[in-house]
């Protein structure tokens, strides 16, 4: 038998990676995308993508930048993309390997700071609130922050797109993140939640008027305890975790 082998032509893909006010990305891992990467990993999370694991077992899709914010990669003969994040910002970027661009510049992070009301009361403080942001052709990215004492959060690294907003005992909320910006969102406080117990009452007198039942305030809003490894969790495993708590004995009785 006879095996033909026909080599194709490629370009390498090299270029520099700068941050949102210009100056070299020292550092990043960069990584390389096929064009058709939804067909494999179609719910891809961001970091996931970026995270060490992925790093450790993909080594040859990755390449870091250096001092000067330049990487490179193999000779490539079809389209890509291109994928990194810092402290500063992030990137996601088709590439045409017979016109790459010169120099990549990483896009700010958009923002969502918000209150988290739980009927009628601020969440208690420590509180996680998640955030899931999709644009399109683009992987999902899963963000979170924590309640303060008065119900207050903020999610600091969330790429652009529509975001759903989620936090125990609050109905989800939709919020438009922008590059740059702060989006402000309220969960929860569209009720008022009664938690007490019913006082026994005297025997009704027939010269007097029923008494009115009693009502004490008992236990406060509790602090969910989220597992250890919630950040790092997908968006499904999230929304399980919170649908199982709400019909915990502790979630049915507090909602």
């Amino acid at each position: 038998h006879t095996l033909t082998v026909k080599l194709q032509h490629g370009t390498r893909i090299s270029g520099t990676l700068v941050d949102t006010v210009g100056h070299p990305a020292a550092s990043i891992p960069v990584r390389l995308l096929p064009s058709d990467w939804q067909k494999s990993q179609p719910a891809a999370d961001f970091s996931q993508l970026l995270s060490p694991d992925a790093q450790q077992h993909n080594a040859a899709d990755f390449a870091t930048t250096d001092a000067a914010g330049r990487f490179s990669f193999p000779p490539q003969s079809g389209p890509v993309f291109l994928l990194a994040q810092s402290d500063a910002g992030y990137l996601f970027a088709p590439i045409k390997p017979d016109a790459p661009p010169a120099s990549l510049t990483l896009a700010p992070w958009g923002q969502i700071a918000g209150t988290l009301h739980q009927g009628s009361r601020p969440a208690a403080a420590n509180t996680w609130v998640t955030a899931r942001a999709e644009a399109s052709d683009m992987p999902t990215f899963q963000g979170a922050g924590k309640t303060d004492l008065q119900g207050r959060f903020r999610i600091p690294r969330l790429i652009a797109g529509n975001a759903t907003v989620s936090g125990p005992g609050a109905p989800s909320e939709r919020v438009e993140v922008v590059p740059g910006k702060v989006a402000e969102v309220s969960l929860g406080g569209a009720g008022r939640t009664i938690v007490g117990t019913l006082a026994n009452l005297p025997a009704p007198s027939t010269t007097a008027e029923p008494a009115e039942p009693v009502l004490e305030t008992i236990v406060p809003f509790p602090t969910v305890t989220l597992p250890p490894d919630f950040l790092t969790a997908t968006a499904a495993d999230r929304e399980a975790f919170y649908d199982a708590w709400r019909i915990s004995p502790e979630g049915a009785a507090f909602l």
